[in-house]
C-alpha cells in the first residue's frame, strides 16, 4: 500500500493537505528532503510514494522514529500545535499500514510530545482600523473577501468553497449557507454579512465573469493551471493565492511583519474570525455568535433554542460593530440613538406611571367631594352638627359652609 493509496480514502481537501504534509515532512526527517520547492512535483510525490513502501519494508521502531521527528520538528521551531498536527498524520498513516501502538507507548508519546496549546507566533489583533488599512489596498475580489470573513466568521477554508447558488444576498441581513462539506465538523449552518460586505460581494460578482475570463488565458491567474472560467465557487481562488494576496496587502498597507520563530506573519488572515468574535460578542449573546462560527458545541443547542429568523434578528443587533468602512462618528451617533432610545422609554414608561397615580388620585378626590357634599347637606339642616362639623374641617371650607348654611336657610 502507498501513501497515496492512503491519501485516497478521504474526501476533505483539507485533510488530505494536512496528512500529506504531515507523512511528507516524517519521510524528510528520515532519508532526507526530497522537494526541491516548496510544492512536490509528480516525480517527487512518486518519489514520495516509493519512500513510503520502502519504510515499511525496513522493519523500522515506528515509536523511536515518531520521537526522532518530534525533535526533528521542535529545532525547526515549529509550535506545539502543529507538531501535534503532523505527529496525528503520522499516526494515522500507520495505522493505515498496520500499525498499532500499545497504551504504554501511547503514554510514552504523550510524555515526548511539546507542551502548551498557545500559538508561538507572535501575532498582533486586528482593529477596525487596521482593516480599513488593509482594504485601501486591495482589488475588489479581495476586499468582497476580506468583508466577508470579517462580517461572517468564516473560516477561509470555507469560504473559499462557498458557491454561487449558497448564497442569499437578497435576505435581511444578506445570509450565506454554509454546507456542512465545506466544514470541519461535517455540519452545516447559515451565516450572515453585513450591509457593506453586500455591496462589495454585488461588486465583485458583475467582474466575476471576466477575470475568470482572463484568469483561464493566463493559465496563472489564480493559481491553476487548468481551465477555471466554468468554476462555480463565488471566491474561485486557491489556498496559496488567499495566502499571496494577503501578503500583498499587508505590504502595500505598511503592515507586513514576520516573526522570527515561526517564520509567520503577525496581522494573520485568521485574525479577521477573532475579529468577528470579539465584538459580535459586545451585543449578541456569546452562543450565538459560536454557534455563528461553526464551533460545533454551540450549533446544536443555538439552532434548537433560535429560530433563524432571532438568529438574523440577533446578528442585526451587532452589526455595526462589524462594520470597517463607515466613519466612526456614525457608529457613535448610532449607539447614542440607542442609548437615547433607552432613555425615552424609560421615562415615558416613567409618566405612564405617574398618569395613572394621577387618575387614582383623581377618583378619590371625586369621591370625597361627593361624601363631603352629602355631609354638608346634612349639616345644614342641624346647627348643633354643623358646629361640630366645622371643628374638623379647614378655616376655608368653614367659610365655603357658612355660606352654604345661609343660603340653605333662606331657602
Amino acid at each position: 500500500m502507498t501513501l497515496q493509496d492512503f491519501l485516497n480514502q478521504y474526501n476533505k481537501k483539507k485533510t488530505i493537505q494536512s496528512y500529506r504534509a504531515a507523512t511528507y515532512l516524517f519521510l524528510d526527517a528520515i532519508y532526507g528532503r526530497v522537494r526541491a520547492g516548496q510544492r512536490a512535483t509528480k516525480e517527487e510525490m512518486k518519489r514520495y510514494d516509493e519512500l513510503s513502501t520502502q519504510y515499511m519494508t525496513e522493519n523500522k521502531n515506528h515509536l523511536e522514529e515518531i520521537i526522532k521527528y518530534i525533535n526533528h520538528l521542535s529545532k525547526q521551531g515549529a509550535p506545539p500545535t502543529s507538531i501535534r498536527t503532523r505527529v496525528a498524520g503520522v499516526r494515522e498513516w500507520l495505522l493505515f499500514c498496520g500499525v498499532e501502538f500499545s497504551q504504554r507507548e501511547l503514554r510514552t508519546l504523550k510524555h515526548r510530545m511539546p507542551h502548551g496549546g498557545i500559538a508561538w507566533t507572535d501575532e498582533k489583533d486586528m482593529t477596525n482600523e487596521t482593516i480599513k488599512k488593509i482594504l485601501a489596498h486591495g482589488d475588489i475580489k479581495t476586499r468582497a473577501l476580506i468583508l466577508t470573513l470579517v462580517s461572517s466568521g468564516m473560516r477561509i477554508g470555507e469560504a473559499l468553497q462557498v458557491g454561487l447558488g449558497d448564497l442569499g444576498l437578497d435576505h435581511e441581513p444578506p445570509q450565506i449557507n454554509i454546507r456542512g462539506s465545506y466544514t470541519k465538523t461535517g455540519e452545516r449552518r447559515t451565516v450572515f454579512i453585513s450591509q457593506e460586505a453586500r455591496e462589495c460581494v454585488n461588486e465583485w460578482m458583475r467582474v466575476r465573469t471576466q477575470y475568470l475570463k482572463q484568469a483561464t488565458k493566463k493559465c496563472n491567474g489564480i493559481g491553476t493551471t487548468k481551465k477555471i472560467d466554468g468554476d462555480e465557487r463565488v471566491f474561485p481562488f486557491s489556498d496559496s493565492v488567499v495566502r499571496q494576496l494577503w501578503s500583498h496587502v499587508l505590504r502595500d498597507a505598511g503592515l507586513y511583519e514576520i516573526d522570527t520563530s515561526t517564520n509567520r506573519v503577525k496581522y494573520r488572515i485568521h485574525g479577521l474570525r477573532k475579529f468577528f468574535r470579539s465584538n459580535l460578542t459586545l451585543s449578541v449573546p456569546v452562543d450565538i455568535v459560536e454557534a455563528l462560527m461553526g464551533h460545533s458545541n454551540y450549533l446544536t443547542s443555538a439552532y434548537r433554542r433560535y429560530s433563524q429568523k432571532q438568529l438574523g434578528e440577533a446578528y442585526q443587533k451587532g452589526e455595526r460593530h462589524l462594520t470597517i468602512l463607515e466613519s466612526g462618528d456614525l457608529t457613535r451617533l448610532q449607539e447614542q440613538v440607542e442609548k437615547t432610545g433607552m432613555l425615552v422609554d424609560g421615562y415615558k414608561h416613567a409618566l405612564d406611571s405617574k398618569d395613572r397615580d394621577i387618575d387614582v388620585l383623581s377618583q378619590r378626590v371625586d369621591r370625597l367631594e361627593s361624601l363631603l357634599q352629602g355631609l354638608v347637606d346634612v349639616a345644614c339642616g342641624d346647627p348643633d352638627a354643623l358646629k361640630h362639623l366645622k371643628d374638623f374641617i379647614p378655616e376655608a371650607l368653614c367659610r365655603k359652609l357658612d355660606n352654604h348654611s345661609t343660603l340653605y336657610t333662606d331657602s
